[in-house]
């Protein structure tokens, strides 16, 4: 049995900011529109992210891991669409408290193989994405706490340090996820989120409006 610790919202160990701080009268109600989730799978050595329904009353967390195992269709197969999750893999448990959904799986146990091994980095990042980035340097320490994503650029001009942010998602005043061509394993920038230039769009596409950021 694997356990795993699936974060719905988008944690940074940061430690500051690159910017600044009558008679009644028959109705209709129009139905409510079907809702998604968003499943990720890869393509060569990229995730690929593909869309689900969730049925009415079906609990989305649940959906979206059962999507996952349930592998991509024929029609994205033929496009290259691939998963590294184990056929016969199945949801035992799962459980979402304060944005965090822990989920127990199972599948039958096989030999493991070197390919086997080689691939359990990609099954992990399929279920919980790891982010490689640098946050805040000594003297910029970002603000701990729980915030949401409120603005994104595609492009964006930070004026206090007049340089370029591309892909910027705004969580903290002007602080915000960007790419950035230096991105090393420690704190490092004036507060915002350093991410590499291969991470920086997914990242962005990601964290749609309102995604919650936790900064501990």
């Amino acid at each position: 049995m694997l356990r795993l610790a699936v974060l719905f919202v988008v944690i940074a160990a940061v430690t500051t900011g690159c910017g600044s701080r009558k008679a009644a009268t028959p109705t209709t109600t129009a139905s409510a529109a079907p809702r998604k989730v968003k499943v990720y799978f890869v393509s060569g050595e990229q995730f690929r992210a593909v869309t689900r329904a969730v049925a009415p009353g079906e609990n989305a967390a649940r959906a979206a891991i059962q999507a996952l195992l349930d592998g991509p269709t024929n029609a994205e197969s033929n496009r290259g669409v691939e998963t590294t999750i184990p056929g016969g893999a199945r949801v035992d448990t799962l459980s979402v408290s304060s944005g965090t959904a822990t989920v127990a799986f199972s599948h039958a146990q096989t030999k493991a193989t070197a390919f086997d091994v080689s691939l359990r980095p990609a099954r992990a990042a399929q279920v919980v994405y790891t982010l490689t980035a640098s946050s805040g340097a000594p003297g910029y320490e970002t603000n701990a706490g729980s915030f949401k994503v409120f603005r994104k650029e595609r492009n964006s001009w930070s004026y206090p340090y007049q340089v370029w942010l591309p892909w910027a998602s705004y969580f903290d005043g002007g602080i915000a996820f960007h790419e950035y061509k230096d991105v090393p394993p420690y704190p490092a920038s004036h507060g915002c989120v350093r991410v590499s230039a291969p991470e920086a769009r997914f990242v962005y596409e990601f964290a749609t409006m309102g995604t919650p950021v936790t900064v501990y």
